[in-house]
Order: structure tokens, then sequence, then C-alpha cells
């Protein structure tokens, strides 16, 4: 195994190590998770200081180590500027990222991780800010589908086109703000809420409690 290897990464996470240096973890494309030492990185001058900030992608040229590998040189073809400029989109990449984290494996390609993350990272970066209300809610349909895609890509996707109690087709009534929908972790998908009552079990009554009397 050679002792130098090029990837293409995107960091996901960072944090000081010694005095000048920093500690990434990047996820790549050709090696999967990657936890690699930048040198340098948190100097004032220092050409690989931006490149480490999170969510950039890099393509990098590293060199293997016992414990850690060590980043020599690193060459940014695509970064989130936008994404830390308002903290919903900032809160929902970080989310996004630690789903990711717990899926991703070393030493393996993560091709399709990958390109997931950074499809809606992409998406995000992309989103406008204005008028807030329309931001919100799109913010939150973005969530919803990063979560649902990593879920796919790790087998256990959530059903969500029919209700799991009734197996009706669930047809979400765009034009309706009101329009609500029930999710059951228990049965691993979509509820319509008119079968939810038939699920709801009604909790029993404490036993009466009999005041002291006095002696």
């Amino acid at each position: 195994m050679t002792s130098t290897y090029k990837v293409t990464g995107i960091n996901l996470k960072s944090m000081p190590m010694g005095d000048y240096d920093r500690l990434l973890t990047i996820l790549t494309r050709e090696e999967g998770l990657v936890r690699a030492i930048v040198p340098g990185a948190r100097k004032h001058k220092s050409s690989l200081g931006g490149r480490s900030s999170l969510f950039v992608v890099n393509h990098l040229l590293m060199v293997r180590g016992r414990n850690l590998d060590k980043v020599i040189q690193a060459e940014t073809i695509e970064s989130y500027p936008r994404l830390s400029q308002h903290l919903s989109k900032l809160t929902i990449s970080q989310y996004l990222a630690e789903l990711v984290l717990t899926q991703a494996l070393s030493e393996q390609p993560q091709e399709q991780l990958f390109t997931s993350l950074t499809t809606h990272l992409n998406r995000l970066e992309q989103l406008e800010h204005e008028p807030f209300n329309y931001f919100q809610g799109k913010a939150l349909i973005y969530l919803n589908q990063g979560i649902y895609d990593l879920l796919t890509l790790a087998g256990v996707s959530p059903r969500i086109h029919r209700c799991c109690l009734t197996q009706v087709t669930i047809i979400p009534e765009l034009n309706d703000c009101d329009w609500r929908v029930g999710f059951s972790p228990e049965m691993g998908g979509m509820v319509c809420l008119a079968a939810l009552p038939s699920t709801i079990q009604p909790s029993p009554t404490p036993p009466a409690v009999e005041k002291p009397t006095l002696s």
C-alpha cells in the first residue's frame, strides 16, 4: 500500500489540534471516512486554512499515518458559503452531516453517500431566504428529504406512500396549509390522521387516593 493517495472529500468535522494544526473528519468518495491532520491550517497565512473549513469539497493529496492521515495538498472544487449565513441552513446541514457520520464506513468507497449529501447541501445553498415563511417551509421540506434519502441508503427508509394502518394511498393536499399526516415510529411510516384514534389507548385512571383522617 502506497503512503500517498488522492481522494475527493467534503469536510464534516473540524477541531483544533496543537498550536497551529487542525483535525478533520472527511467523507471521501474513494476511501470513505478519513480522519486527517491539516498541518499549519490555523496559521494566519496558511493556504490550507480556508480549505479545512466545514462543508468544503476538495481534491486532496494525503499521506497515510499509523493513526491519523495527513493532508499535504488541497484544491477546493466546491464550497457552500451561504450555509453559514442563516442559522436554519447551518443547523440542517450539520444535522445531515451527523447522520452521514453514523452511516459512513472507513476504507471503503462511499460514492452514494457522498453524492446524496452534496446534492442536499447544494439545494440548501441555493434556497433564498425571503420571503421568510416560504424559506422556513422549504427548509423543512429539504431537511425531511435529506433524512429520507440517507435512511434509504442505510436500508431503513420509512413508508411514506401508504398509510401503515389502512393501506390507503397518502396524497398530500399541497394547497391546504392545514393538511396534516401522522407518523408512527413503531409502524415505520406514515399514518392517516383518521386512523390514529383507533391506535390510541386511553391512559388508565389512577386509583383514588384516600385522604388521611385524623384520629
